[in-house]
């Protein structure tokens, strides 16, 4: 049996929406405000949105069931896809010693820190975010600007 989904449950536009949004500002607010724990403040959001789907929209507690499975495995697929793929490059380079001439190719183009970073976001990142994508470049990155001199901290806001 098909379900259709009621875009306006509650019979005002503004208070569906703002109710459709509350499991987003809770996250915020938990992860923010009072500096929850990611995990536990996703864990939250999660049970939210199912109480707003259940109560609320009226969905099925099968399709309830099954939008979150299908999430939780998107999720998990999409994170294990990227950091296999980001390491598995940048494991590459290191054992081939490219790395290394990646490392001394940029820190010989110009001893200013700005133009290395920008090199390394946007040259070396852009090759990775190419292989593995969703962000995985900066980790590697950071590394990689570790490994030329720069601070840990500042390396990672870069």
């Amino acid at each position: 049996m098909p379900w259709y989904q009621v875009y306006d449950p509650l019979g005002n536009v503004w208070l569906s929406t703002i109710s459709a949004a509350l499991p987003v500002c809770l996250l915020f607010y938990l992860l923010a405000i009072r500096r929850t724990p990611a995990h536990w403040a996703a864990v939250y959001a999660s049970l939210l949105c199912i109480a707003l789907a259940a109560f609320e929209f009226h969905m099925p507690a099968g399709k309830i069931a099954g939008a979150a499975a299908s999430g939780m495995v998107y999720g998990i697929v999409r994170i294990a896809w990227t950091l296999l793929a980001a390491v598995f490059v940048y494991e590459l380079t290191v054992e081939s010693g490219r790395f290394e001439v990646i490392k001394q190719s940029i820190g010989g183009v110009t001893r200013d820190r700005r133009l290395q970073a920008l090199l390394i976001a946007f040259a070396f990142g852009s090759v990775l975010e190419g292989a593995g994508g969703g962000g995985s470049p900066v980790a590697i990155c950071g590394a990689m600007m570790v490994g030329l001199g720069f601070e840990p901290i500042p390396a990672s806001m870069l």
